[in-house]
């Protein structure tokens, strides 16, 4: 059974921005969802499941709904995760042994009037949990683009609010807080700039001596920064903006979790059916 998100995904204020012609708004989602209860005879057995290679691309596939690409691992892509894990809290830095990174088409999120399709990089790496004793995996964004199709006028104005679209100029770094963090678009002129990160944490948990659940945790923050001018034409106001930018955020990353569970409790079931047709 999944459970609700573990807090209301609320966008904390924003700080005032340091340039009197420039706005920032930010968007926030924290998501916990749980799998049903499995059954399991062998600790070993589910430590061999989670950690098998096979299965690591349904964690971060939507359960194969996503289209997903594993890709060679680069100097600059490693340098750009270590950057990220830098900036985020509890996040354990890549070395070069780590070699998991993805490009995943997500299912993205939908406005009133605006959609907006994200392709993410994804670095995934295998650490120890320090409170079980098992292995948890640490999935981190690297770098996000994302493209706006819907009402032409919506898109303008989320295109200049973020970056996005331009044809020159443009950087998929935003170092404007020194934190390297990963943006759709660069930052100058008439047009905004973004930046966003994101990091989700994979488990299982023995409940007790006859069932497992797995666990996942997403903390997604986007911080885009744009022209104050672009307030007055905004079709709402910066509060409403950033409660519907929330809500849609923590719908899309909720709707592929849940299906990465699922897709993950129909392979568990496959994989040792001596359980699950003992326990029924």
């Amino acid at each position: 059974m999944s459970t609700p998100p573990s807090t209301d995904p609320t966008p904390t204020p924003a700080p005032a921005s340091s340039n009197c012609n420039q706005c920032t708004v930010q968007f926030n989602a924290d998501i916990h969802e749980v799998s049903k209860a499995l059954p399991y005879t062998s600790k070993a057995d589910v430590e061999a499941f989670f950690t098998s290679p096979e299965h690591r691309p349904l964690w971060i596939n939507g359960g194969g709904k996503s289209k997903c690409e594993r890709i060679e691992m680069t100097p600059k892509i490693l340098n750009e995760w270590i950057t990220k894990c830098e900036s985020l809290e509890g996040c354990i830095i890549p070395t070069e042994a780590d070699n998991d990174v993805y490009v995943v088409q997500t299912s993205g999120m939908k406005i009133p009037g605006l959609t907006v399709e994200v392709l993410v990089t994804v670095g995934m790496k295998l650490v120890t949990d320090p409170s079980s004793g098992g292995s948890t995996y640490q999935v981190t964004m690297i770098e996000d683009k994302r493209q706006a199709t819907g009402l032409g006028f919506l898109i303008y104005l989320y295109n200049k609010m973020t970056g996005s679209g331009k044809k020159s100029g443009s950087s998929n770094i935003d170092d404007d807080d020194g934190s390297g963090s990963g943006s759709s678009g660069g930052s100058g002129g008439d047009h905004g700039s973004s930046n966003t990160t994101a990091l989700t944490t994979i488990r299982y948990k023995f409940n007790d001596d006859t069932t497992v659940t797995f666990e996942m945790e997403t903390k997604f923050h986007l911080k885009v920064h744009f022209p104050k001018f672009l307030l007055r034409i905004m079709p709402t106001n910066q509060e409403k903006a950033e409660g519907q930018g929330s809500r849609a955020i923590t719908n899309a990353i909720q709707k592929d979790t849940i299906q990465c569970l699922k897709a993950m409790e129909e392979v568990y079931e496959k994989t040792f059916p001596t359980n699950t047709t003992s326990s029924s």
